[in-house]
This record gives C-alpha cells, structure tokens and sequence, in this order.
C-alpha cells in the first residue's frame, strides 16, 4: 500500500520519498522523508470524503500564514499543476483525496514529558491565539452537518432511547431539555471558527524554542534575508536544547 502512495507522491509533486505511515482516525497519513532530509506529511482522505472539506482546511491553513502564529501550522504544498489537493485512485479503485503539508519539527504531545505548568501556558496561549486569527475567517462548508458543532447537538434527542441505564437516560435527557431552553439565545450570539479538536495526538511540542525568530514582527524580513534557509528554524539569539524525560 506504501509504494502505491509512494508512487503517487512522486507523480502528482514531483518528490521521491520514503513513506512511513502515521496514526488516523479515518484517514490515510504518511510521513515523507525525502534522501536530502526533508520532510512532509501526505494525507489520502478516505472515499467519498467531500472535497469542500479539505477545501475548508487548506483555507485556514492559508488564512494563518502571514499572521504571528504562521509558524505554528503546517503549509500546504501545492502540486506540480498548481492545485491543493488532488485525486487518485486507489488500489481497490477508490477515488481517493490527496494533500500535501510541510512537515513541523517537534515530538508527539502525548507521547512527550514533562507538561509543565508553563507548557501548558505556552499552549493557551497558542490555542488563544489561534482562535483570533479564525475571528475573519469564512468558508462555506462551515455550514455543514457536522455534530462536532455544538450548536446542533440536538441531533443526538431521539438518539437516547437506545441508552439501557434509566438513570443515565433521563440525566441526558435532562441536558437535551435545558439545552433547547437557551437554544435561542445562543443562536444570536456571535458565531466564528474555532480549532475544535486540540488533544494531545494533534499537538507537536518543540524540543527547541528558545531564540526562535518566528514570532517576532521581524520573521518576514528575516526569511527573505536568508532565503536560503528553513524558514521554521531560524533564531535571533542562542538556542537551547531543552531534555526530553521520559
């Protein structure tokens, strides 16, 4: 299945590379390593995943870089005709979706240690952040059945009669209940996009963040001047290391 993507990789973004797969839920993520040591991740969506979704996802990604948290995200890389994403089949001959993103530097949130109090800081703030940059951002798949959207959760009201425990029924219809009371008043409050699933599997912490440029108001004109350079890894002062524990 590997040299079926791997193929792919190279036909549609001229990059040969060695894949390794990754975790996902739905999806298909590879991890690919190119001989010179760069690195990207491949996403193949699973069949019949809408295309304005991965639409939506590449506009935000693009809608975050040339802010202050640009850094933060990965960048989508477009293919060799200059598109977002992409179709291939399969080899059970599925249409699939495919996308392209720079790799970032770091570890495995939950599989990394210690989290301190001011790791925790650090990522507030980063979720903070994150969430007003979206304050302008729009897509019109937004707007879709989607029940991650907590202002539809009453998809879930007929759904409770499969619930055996009558004491964790009637706790759960109780929630519906006060849920349809204030519905009104939620739908006139304000609406934006958020990062909804911020876990420990969808975070990258940094072993290394100590004199990084990519936060200053000066990044831009640092990523021209040295041009030549990863632009994710440059520092305006001493790095240092930071030890991993276990």
């Amino acid at each position: 299945m590997t040299l079926h993507w791997t193929d792919a990789l190279a036909q549609h973004w001229g990059i040969q590379a060695t894949l390794t797969q990754l975790a996902g839920e739905y999806d298909l993520n590879f991890l690919a390593e190119t001989s010179a040591g760069e690195g990207y991740i491949l996403k193949v969506m699973r069949p019949g995943c809408d295309r304005a979704l991965i639409e939506m996802q590449v506009s935000a990604l693009t809608h975050v870089q040339g802010q202050q948290l640009a850094g933060l995200y990965p960048e989508v890389i477009a293919t060799q005709q200059g598109a977002a994403c992409t179709t291939c089949l399969d080899a059970d001959g599925n249409l699939r979706l495919l996308w392209l993103l720079t790799r970032l530097p770091g570890r495995n949130y939950a599989q990394s240690g210690p989290k301190t109090q001011a790791l925790d800081n650090d990522l507030g703030r980063a979720i903070g952040a994150t969430d007003r940059v979206f304050e302008t951002f729009c897509h019109p798949a937004l707007e879709r059945d989607f029940k991650w959207n907590l202002m539809r959760a009453l998809w879930i009201k007929p759904e409770l009669v499969v619930i055996s425990d009558p004491g964790r029924r009637r706790l759960l219809q109780k929630i519906v209940m006060d849920f349809s009371v204030i519905l009104e008043q939620l739908q006139n409050l304000p609406i934006q996009a958020v990062h909804n699933d911020i876990n420990d599997y969808n975070i990258l912490k940094s072993l290394r963040s100590h004199g990084w440029s990519r936060n200053t108001t000066f990044h831009k004109k640092l990523s021209k001047k040295f041009n030549k350079l990863d632009k994710r890894f440059l520092f305006i002062g001493p790095g240092l290391p930071l030890t991993e524990f276990s």
